[in-house]
């Protein structure tokens, strides 16, 4: 049964776990071609930012790729099943209402994981092709990407909750993302990150779990 909704929700969401792949590896591919073709070695060596793998004009908008990536997932798992009425069909299936959304939920969660994982391991790669004796690559180079991409988790599920969501008013139905913007803000902000903000964060998606589960069970699918 789970192989089926996994098929499903690929299936739905394919476009966009396509053109997310894409940007990222062109986000890569656009740092290899600044790095050789534009930049002086020694240039480049100079005024590049070396606390992070690629190079600061990139770091700078780079948080837009995996939050835009979650939120577009996000929203076609949740409003596909509305617009094509399969909502119907779905809460007849035997395991029930929180075993469709926990499945939604992997499915999704799992894609941008593995979409955003695949794009840490070529920031890997690059960071240690390019490291010297002088500028050696240093794991602490990918605390900024990973933060982003865990961040990346509680946008999704923000997401997730405003599309499930029944309100009629499309104001209060985005209440979740709203808050969740205000949250991402303080916890990019945060200081010794690992220290103070990874666990703050683990709360807040679990809590957004619970939320998504109890409204999956309630909600009025009609």
């Amino acid at each position: 049964m789970f192989k089926s909704m996994m098929r499903k929700e690929l299936m739905e969401t394919r476009a966009v776990i396509f053109l997310a792949g894409f940007l990222f590896a062109l986000t890569l591919l656009a740092d290899v071609i600044n790095y050789h073709l534009r930049w002086d070695p020694g240039i480049f060596y100079r005024q590049r930012n070396w606390s992070s793998v690629l190079h600061s004009d990139l770091n700078d908008s780079l948080w837009m790729l995996p939050f835009g990536f979650a939120i577009l997932l996000a929203l076609v798992q949740t409003l596909a099943d509305s617009f094509q009425g399969t909502w119907g069909y779905l809460l007849h299936l035997p395991p029930g209402r929180r075993w469709m959304i926990s499945s939604k939920l992997l499915v999704g969660g799992g894609a941008y994981l593995g979409c955003t994982g695949l794009f840490l391991s070529g920031c890997v790669l690059i960071g240690f092709m390019r490291q010297t004796e002088v500028y050696p690559f240093r794991w602490s180079m990918m605390s900024v990407y990973v933060q982003i991409t865990l961040i990346g988790m509680l946008v999704y599920l923000a997401t997730f909750l405003t599309g499930l969501r029944p309100a009629r008013w499309y104001g209060s139905r985005l209440l979740p993302l709203a808050g969740c913007s205000l949250l991402v803000w303080g916890l990019i902000g945060v200081p010794q990150w690992w220290v103070y903000g990874f666990a703050p964060l683990l709360v807040f998606c679990g809590l957004l779990v619970g939320v998504i589960l109890y409204v999956g069970d309630v909600r009025d699918y009609a």
